[in-house]
C-alpha cells in the first residue's frame, strides 16, 4: 500500500511511540518504509561517476532503513543500509546496471564513487550494497542506473507492507487510523476510501 505525500513537518525519524510508528503496530500491517518519492514517478537524477571516470546519469531515492525489504528488492552483493553503520550516511545502493554503465571494478562493495549535489559540490559514497535490476518505469524501456541513498526521516511518501489475509479489516483500520492522525493537526493525509 502506498501513501504519498504525507506532508506537515512529519520529518522526523519514526521512533516508538510516534504517531506514524503506531501503523507498524496495526494486525496485518508488516512493515513500513518511507522515501521521498515514488519509483518511475517521482525519483530524482543525479550526476555520479568513478573517480576520473564519465558522469552517468543516476536516477535515486532517499529511502531508510527498512525501503528495500518491504519493497521485496534483491540484493545481489553487499548489504542493506543498516543502523549498525554510522558511515551508511555516505553509503549507496545500486542496481547492476549502474555499476555496468558507471564501470565499477571489482570488488564492487566497498568502491567509492563521486556524488555531484544540487550544490555542484562532489562527494564521496561508499557502495555497501548491489541490487538485481528492477524495471521502474515501462517494461518496454530499458533498464536504467538506479540508486538508493539513505537519509532517515526525510520522505513525505510510505510505503506499507500488509499481509494478505483480511485485507479489507487491515486497509479499515489504517483508514480508522489516519484520520485518527489527521484529526486537530496540520497534517493532511489520504485516506484510502
Amino acid at each position: 500500500m502506498l501513501l504519498p505525500n504525507v506532508r506537515g513537518g512529519v520529518g522526523a525519524t519514526m521512533k516508538k511511540g510516534d504517531k506514524f510508528e503506531e501503523m507498524r503496530q496495526l494486525p496485518g500491517v508488516v512493515d513500513i518504509a518511507r522515501a521521498d518519492g515514488i519509483l518511475g514517478y517521482s525519483n530524482s537524477v543525479n550526476g555520479v561517476r568513478v573517480p576520473g571516470g564519465d558522469q552517468v546519469g543516476l536516477n535515486f531515492l532517499r529511502v531508510d532503513y527498512s525501503f528495500l525489504p518491504v519493497m521485496g528488492m534483491s540484493l545481489k552483493e553487499g548489504r542493506n543500509f543498516s543502523e549498525d553503520f554510522v558511515s551508511d550516511t555516505t553509503a549507496i545502493v545500486l542496481n547492476e546496471t549502474a555499476v555496468r554503465q558507471l564501470g565499477v571494478p571489482e570488488p564492487v562493495i566497498g568502491h567509492q564513487i563521486d556524488w555531484d549535489d544540487a550544490t555542484g559540490v562532489t562527494h564521496r559514497v561508499t557502495i555497501v550494497g548491489v541490487i538485481k535490476d528492477f524495471h521502474f518505469r515501462s517494461f518496454r524501456e530499458a533498464i536504467q542506473p538506479f540508486g538508493f541513498i539513505l537519509e532517515v526521516g526525510n520522505g513525505s511518501t510510505f510505503f506499507l507492507k500488509l499481509e494478505a489475509r483480511d485485507l479489507s479489516s487491515t486497509i479499515e483500520g489504517i483508514r480508522k487510523n489516519l484520520a485518527r492522525l489527521q484529526s486537530g493537526s496540520s497534517i493532511c493525509l489520504p485516506i484510502p476510501g
